[in-house]
């Protein structure tokens, strides 16, 4: 529940603050997609050589799921990024008026 809001939270801002004509925005999609193809291999040497007890970092569960979370993320935000920038700034302007008028 917790990544579903972060990731709500990314995508927001990501489609609202970087426009669809700012190269940053692709860059930084680009870059979060392409980053865990080239750092997986770093990653789980770095995990096999850490141990905690009789268990390595690749060996726990929790650790996994970190890694997996992490390595999804940006493409868990990359969607909703881009059904929010199809939402247009006045409907959206309009539901908060909507909202807070009760």
């Amino acid at each position: 529940m917790l990544t579903l809001v972060v990731v709500l939270a990314a995508a927001y801002a990501i489609s609202r603050i970087l426009s669809r004509r700012n190269a940053q925005g692709q860059l930084l999609v680009v870059t979060q997609m392409l980053s865990p193809l080239f750092l997986v291999l770093g990653k789980f040497r770095m995990g096999a050589l850490i141990h905690i007890g009789r268990l390595t970092l690749v060996d726990a569960p929790s650790t996994v799921a970190v890694i997996y979370v992490a390595f999804q993320l940006a493409f868990a935000i990359w969607m909703p990024a881009s059904y929010f920038t199809i939402i247009s700034p006045e409907l959206e302007q309009a539901a908060w008026i909507v909202w807070w008028a009760g």
